[in-house]
């Protein structure tokens, strides 16, 4: 597929962490990664399963943090089994996307927004949820890590950014609590915006991170920021 980067409506590329803005998978993941491991001897303890869920990213990584004696192979078989039982959580209506995500991104996309979304989450599941809920009419790339590369969701968009020579300066990054930490430490330099429901208050003058703690908040956020020139159109794959 190809990313439209530039074109004469187009004021600049809004980049969402699917992961932790987009879609809502933390009621199942345990449960996933529980089922898809239950044959293991001994047993994951609890506190393993939750090291899973909320430690090493992306799977792959934290696969092979948690069995560090399995060769590649048994891994892959692993990251297979888990990816199978996540996507069927999924399909079950288990998770759910943010809500107010879908009015958010059709206003961004009606003022002349690129949009895209980037996860450290496995390709299939990404891309299954992303068809699921019709989010594809809005996003126009996805960024899903593949676990052979040895990236982060971040390091891969940067160096898609860097291969197409994308100005990171129209790059708008929409991610979770950490984003200005995992940002900043992947060498992406584009403009943050931190979602969270439970975050408030004025931009940090320290970090010039924005946050938002609504869907509304985060439109307008993008919204207010300052039109950057029209430039002519080109694409790239």
């Amino acid at each position: 597929s190809s990313l439209v980067v530039c074109t004469a409506a187009v004021r600049a590329l809004v980049v969402f962490d699917f992961d932790s803005v987009i879609y809502r998978a933390a009621s199942f993941l345990a449960d996933a990664y529980r089922e898809a491991l239950n044959h293991i001897t001994p047993p994951l303890s609890p506190e393993a399963i939750l090291g899973l869920n909320h430690g090493i990213r992306p799977l792959s990584a934290g696969l092979r943090n948690l069995f560090p004696n399995a060769c590649g192979g048994e891994i892959d078989a692993l990251f297979v089994g888990v990816v199978r039982a996540m996507c069927a959580h999924s399909i079950r209506g288990e998770g759910s996307i943010t809500p107010g995500l879908r009015e958010t991104l059709v206003a961004l996309q009606l003022h002349g927004y690129t949009l895209a979304t980037v996860s450290d989450g496995p390709r299939t599941f990404v891309r299954l949820n992303i068809s699921t809920n019709e989010l594809n009419r809005y996003l126009s790339q996805v960024f899903a890590v593949d676990s052979r590369l040895g990236l982060s969701k971040w390091e891969l968009l940067r160096q898609h950014l860097l291969t197409h020579g994308i100005n990171q300066d129209r790059v708008i990054i929409v991610g979770g609590g950490n984003v200005e930490i995992e940002c900043r430490g992947s060498g992406l330099k584009g403009r943050l915006i931190r979602y969270a429901s439970d975050c408030s208050g004025a931009s940090d003058t320290r970090t010039a991170v924005q946050p938002v703690s609504t869907m509304a908040e985060l439109a307008n956020a993008i919204t207010r920021a300052q039109p950057w020139a029209t430039a002519r159109s080109r694409s790239v794959s």
